[in-house]
């Protein structure tokens, strides 16, 4: 098993290039926001604070951010004879630490960081188009604030390791296909796209 992690400000295209490996070559999508925002519906307190801290890194967020763990073991224990593509996580440098303590700690350090890279006027306008609840315009201009402070800091701690680019404006083919020959330098994919474990 290995592990690789999706990163980019919402819209990027994380989420649709994970679910593309996820159903053509059998690798398991971890996404800690599609949790979180099902946990949120039934939660008015955590609904309440993803509003003004959406990246949960305050204080009050403290026992949701912990979840992430408790979910991420589970999830791993299901898929353990998968690659797992962890899709929107971590957000921000301090997050990456302890998701770092915590995969390493499971001996299952990150074997890769994806990061999706896209203009500001791209996510407004794929965000608005997606159609999701939660993407008002105010939401989506602080959310983009936030990630992008966000972004350099997770590009810092992850450098000097397998750190790969995307321009992420490009076709959903083209990244797709870019993706893959990581993914097969990394051999995680074989020639056909399907994945494997024989470099574990």
């Amino acid at each position: 098993m290995s592990i690789i992690s999706f990163m980019g400000l919402s819209g990027a295209g994380k989420t649709t290039q994970a679910k593309i490996l996820e159903q053509n070559s059998g690798f398991a999508r971890f996404c800690a926001g599609d949790k979180y925002r099902e946990l949120a519906e039934t939660h008015p307190k955590l609904k309440a604070l993803m509003k003004y801290d959406p990246m949960l890194e305050g204080k009050p967020a403290e026992p949701y951010r912990e979840m992430l763990y408790k979910w991420l073991d589970v999830f791993i224990g299901e898929n353990y004879s998968r690659h797992i593509i962890l899709d929107g996580t971590p957000r921000s440098a301090s997050y990456a630490q302890r998701v770092d303590e915590f995969l390493e700690g499971k001996g299952l350090p990150l074997r890769a960081a994806f990061i999706f890279s896209v203009g500001e006027s791209e996510v407004r306008q794929r965000l608005v188009g997606r159609g999701r609840g939660d993407d008002t315009s105010k939401e989506i201009e602080c959310r983009i604030a936030r990630a992008q402070e966000n972004m350099q800091g997770l590009v810092d701690h992850y450098a000097g390791r397998s750190c790969v680019f995307f321009d992420a404006a490009q076709s959903e083919d083209v990244i797709s296909a870019m993706i893959n020959r990581e993914m097969s330098g990394l051999g995680l994919l074989n020639i056909k796209g399907d994945f494997t474990l024989d470099h574990e």
